[in-house]
């Protein structure tokens, strides 16, 4: 069965979810990856932009979770407070800016994300830079 293109406003309004989803991960770190992934899988097919716009989100939650779980085994050693404290940080300011941008109609690129998810130099028309 052949799904329905969402229209603009719809497709621009869960871009802007996925990214607020993510923050969730700021309070209760798996659902930051949970969430987005729900709301990537179900409309991912009826959108590019929703489909390039998960998958940044996603790979930056991956990647906040993998620097978490460094910090929490330095914080073990005594030496990660400072890695957990800018995890959170990172993951709170740039979820926010994230989610203005979508808002928006723009792409946001995460910093320090790495790349679980491949999202080319041009996704369905889209340029992420």
């Amino acid at each position: 069965m052949k799904t329905q293109p969402l229209p603009q406003g719809a497709a621009r309004t869960w871009a802007t979810l996925l990214h607020i989803s993510g923050l969730v991960g700021f309070f209760l770190s798996p659902l930051g990856v949970l969430l987005p992934l729900a709301i990537w899988g179900a409309y991912r097919h009826r959108d590019a932009e929703i489909d390039l716009q998960g998958r940044l989100v996603l790979n930056f939650q991956l990647s906040m979770l993998v620097y978490l779980l460094a910090g929490v085994v330095l914080l073990l050693l005594m030496s990660g407070v400072v890695i957990v404290v800018f995890v959170a940080a990172a993951e709170l300011y740039c979820g926010i800016d994230a989610a203005a941008h979508a808002a928006r109609g723009d792409i946001y690129n995460y910093p320090l994300s790495l790349r679980f998810l491949s999202v080319g130099p041009h996704v369905h028309g889209l340029h992420v830079a």
